[in-house]
């Protein structure tokens, strides 16, 4: 009589950042994980809570690998839970749970703000699906901001982990509007700490006046 192992596989846990694809690397350990070669998997379609705040995910039937790539649309965390059976050579194991978290990834286009020469400024970007995802707890960091005309705007500075995009005084040395262009990420900690693409913040500064004391002399009449 040939006995053939029968897979077991106790219940999974996994996060990731959306628009990731995940795999469950799964190790045999006996006598709680018993993983016979040549196992199989196969799940019906999961379930998504918050409902249809994820895409990607789908059913499958006898695959090797227990893998997707998922979405979240939503500037919120989403779980992704699978009801996975596995099979080797048909000994057809308990069905186990896959429970994947997918954090959000921001989701931010490129920004502007105008203001005029001497002030400073504030910015934090709005939440505003599918456009622009903005997870609560979101960080923003930068790099020294380019000015153009190279050189006609002075008092950009870097920026870590901040909660708003600011800047003291910005001063504009010529007559004519210039712009101080920024490259921006950001991600949540408290969600996964997933960054997003950089993005831009693009300041115009408008010149202001500055005219010192004048003196003329004109004659009677």
């Amino acid at each position: 009589i040939t006995v053939n192992p029968l897979p077991i596989i106790t219940n999974q846990t996994l996060s990731i950042c959306s628009g990731n694809n995940f795999q469950l690397n799964l190790v045999n350990n006996p006598p709680n994980l018993l993983l016979p070669g040549n196992t199989t998997y196969t799940w019906p379609a999961p379930t998504i809570v918050p409902a249809a705040t994820v895409t990607g995910s789908s059913a499958q039937n006898n695959v090797n690998a227990i893998t997707q790539t998922l979405i979240n649309t939503t500037a919120n965390s989403s779980t992704v839970t699978y009801q996975i059976t596995p099979n080797s050579n048909a000994c057809v194991g308990n069905p186990f749970t896959l429970i994947v978290t997918v954090n959000p990834t921001p989701l931010i286009p490129s920004q502007t703000q105008t203001l005029c020469s001497g002030n400073s400024f504030s910015f934090t970007p709005t939440n505003n699906p599918p456009n622009t995802l903005i997870p609560s707890g979101i960080l923003y960091s930068w790099g020294l901001p380019v000015s153009n005309p190279l050189g006609s705007v002075t008092g950009g500075t870097t920026g870590t982990i901040e909660n708003t995009i600011s800047e003291g005084i910005i001063t504009n040395t010529t007559n004519t509007a210039a712009t101080l262009v920024y490259s921006i990420t950001g991600n949540s900690p408290q969600l996964g700490a997933c960054p997003s693409n950089a993005f831009t913040l693009t300041v115009t500064v408008n010149p202001s006046p500055v005219i010192g004391t004048q003196n003329t002399s004109i004659c009677s009449g």
